[in-house]
């Protein structure tokens, strides 16, 4: 699949909305932001199914070609709050999630103790499936695609007590419509099981965010997701690090994030006579001006990410790259 599972499980929300008002609200009712734009998408993978990627394979030793999409972009987020002013009902497509090619809606709850602290508990249902193929190791003859399908529960107390302490937690399945991983080769009934991709996800992750310098603040996080695949050869354990910055001065605002990961995979995996060991870069880089032209709750945003996933079996090694631009306008 294009999109990265984990990225999904451990990204928060990330709004400009949410960046520029670090302040509780002041009334009840409805708010949230839309943004309007266009978008370019990239990639290599053999393991991505799409109507630019490489449905036959001579071998595969082949190398991923490459392949690309322009878009339009309509992404945004909804709050309610309630009369207590520190309860609120969302539901959206956060920006952290976008870039990586995810536009599931998440729907929420989220409660507000204070400016720096709140807890979200949240809900991502499988309303939008993602492609892949149903035997990826098929040569010869055009693969089929499939769905695959990931629906998601995550928690997040931020700012714990009013420290710069944050915690969350999370738990995912997902599942591959037609699983036929294997079929075309001559395995056996056990090697073959050992290449079932339908899994669950526990996620759990830490983060403390300082200042760095006046309107720049750092979060670094810590993360673990653990894979628990049907087959062993897909199972593994992640353990990964996010340093990120938010810097604003007057209407500019610029992020930043770096993220790498390692992933340690348990079982023998039968098509390629070797365990798995991958680790994967992404970079996130956004800038958003406010109020361009003198236009009121409007800002220009650029945002950007790029990923490359290394692994000692070249088969699954990937890239993506993700552009999008637009305006983004807040409403109260």
């Amino acid at each position: 699949m294009r999109l990265t599972l984990s990225v999904l499980l451990c990204s928060a929300l990330l709004t400009t909305s949410a960046m520029a008002r670090n302040t509780l609200p002041e009334e009840s009712g409805f708010s949230g932001d839309i943004l309007f734009g266009v978008m370019y998408t990239g990639g290599k993978s053999l393991m991505a199914a799409g109507d630019d990627d490489k449905q036959t394979l001579d071998s595969l030793e082949d190398s991923p070609d490459s392949s690309s999409k322009v878009l339009p972009a309509l992404t945004g987020n909804l709050y309610y709050t309630f009369n207590s002013l520190v309860d609120q009902a969302y539901v959206g497509v956060s920006r952290s999630k976008a870039v990586q090619g995810q536009f599931s809606p998440e729907l929420g709850y989220r409660r507000l103790f204070s400016k720096r602290s709140n807890l979200t508990i949240a809900y991502v249902p499988n309303l939008i499936d993602s492609d892949t193929w149903s035997d990826p190791f098929l040569t010869g003859q055009e693969r089929d695609q499939t769905e695959a399908q990931l629906s998601v529960v995550r928690a997040k107390w931020q700012g714990i007590v009013d420290s710069p302490f944050g915690v969350e937690v999370a738990y995912g399945e997902s599942d591959i419509e037609d699983e036929q991983s294997g079929a075309s080769l001559n395995l056996s009934a056990d090697e073959q099981a050992a290449l079932q991709r339908g899994s669950r996800y526990y996620y759990i992750g830490g983060d403390i965010t300082f200042p760095l310098a006046r309107g720049t603040l750092m979060t670094t996080t810590l993360y673990h997701l653990d894979r628990k695949a049907d087959g062993e050869a897909y199972s593994f354990d992640t353990f990964g690090i996010e340093l990120g910055t938010v810097s604003s001065r007057g209407r500019h605002t610029v992020i930043a994030n770096l993220t790498y990961e390692s992933h340690e995979y348990d079982g023998f995996n039968p098509v390629f006579q070797q365990t798995r060991d991958d680790n994967k870069v992404a970079l996130f880089l956004a800038y958003f001006y406010a109020e361009p032209f003198g236009w009121n709750n409007i800002s220009y945003s650029i945002l950007s990410s790029f990923n490359d996933r290394s692994s000692n079996i070249g088969f699954y090694e990937q890239q993506g790259l993700f552009v999008a631009t637009g305006l983004n306008y807040d409403f109260k």
